[in-house]
């Protein structure tokens, strides 16, 4: 498959590609984990726009992702990141990371947290090699508690 076939677009949550997607995404992860970044903070859900996006390989659904952004852009978070087995390992996760980090930058963000508990397992390798650290001992939650957070500073 060649990368430019690739079309990443903003999605409603309810769309039937995202839906399906999701579905796939949580069968695959099996505990979902509904611990985020922002739950326990001074941030309410009036303070959060949520964005999905869905990575298309010929027009077919492939991969997803979810992002929190805080409306006084100070952070952005990823709550979820899906790309289908089959198509792990050629780049289409890079694109979707590409855009993502270029929507952030152009909205004047920070940071950019990544939170792992929702993710595929191999994810935390591939946001790695784009820059992000864990971040040990957040005030949000730790490892045991299911949450795994990486961050960038952008």
């Amino acid at each position: 498959m060649v990368l430019t076939e690739v079309q990443i677009n903003m999605v409603p949550a309810g769309s039937p590609e995202f839906r399906l997607l999701d579905e796939k995404r949580k069968a695959e992860i099996k505990d979902e984990v509904t611990i985020s970044h922002f739950n326990g903070s001074t941030f309410s859900q009036q303070d959060l726009l949520l964005k999905n996006y869905v990575v298309s390989v010929s027009a077919q659904p492939i991969g997803l992702a979810s992002v929190f952004l805080h409306k006084d852009n100070s952070c952005m978070e990823i709550t979820k990141f899906y790309v289908e087995l089959e198509h792990r390992g050629v780049g289409y996760g890079d694109r979707l990371i590409d855009v993502i980090e270029e929507k952030a930058l152009q909205q004047d963000v920070d940071h950019i947290c990544v939170n792992l508990a929702n993710c595929q397992p191999e994810v935390d390798g591939l946001f790695n090699k784009h820059g992000y650290q864990v971040i040990p001992n957040s005030e949000f939650g730790s490892k045991d508690e299911g949450l795994v957070l990486l961050e960038k500073i952008l």
